[in-house]
């Protein structure tokens, strides 16, 4: 599909995608607050336009089924409750080592 949006603020660029793409769009305006794209012309499929005005923004998107859109953040992985341990063969065979006794 054909994209033209010139630079500006995230939030009017989504939207500008999203009636170029004849799609719904879902997203926080909290989420979008204070984020400016560079903008975008070109022939691009949905995802590409999409991943292009999002990049660097820290949030993503998903499409559902009937072409509705939604804007979500990126989800970080959360730090495992019990720490890696660490099973360096180095350690074992000091722990296993003959020791002289005298």
């Amino acid at each position: 599909m054909r994209v033209d949006i010139a630079p500006k603020n995230l939030e009017a660029a989504l939207i500008e995608l999203s009636s170029q793409a004849d799609v719904q769009l879902v997203m926080s305006a909290d989420e979008v607050r204070g984020l400016s794209t560079t903008g975008l012309s070109g022939e691009y499929s949905l995802e590409e336009a999409l991943q292009r005005l999002l990049s660097g923004s820290g949030l993503t998107y998903k499409i559902a089924p009937g072409e509705t859109v939604s804007v979500v953040k990126v989800e970080t992985p959360q730090p495992s409750a019990t720490p890696a341990r660490s099973s360096s063969p180095e350690r074992s065979e000091a722990r296993n080592a003959p020791r002289e006794i005298g």
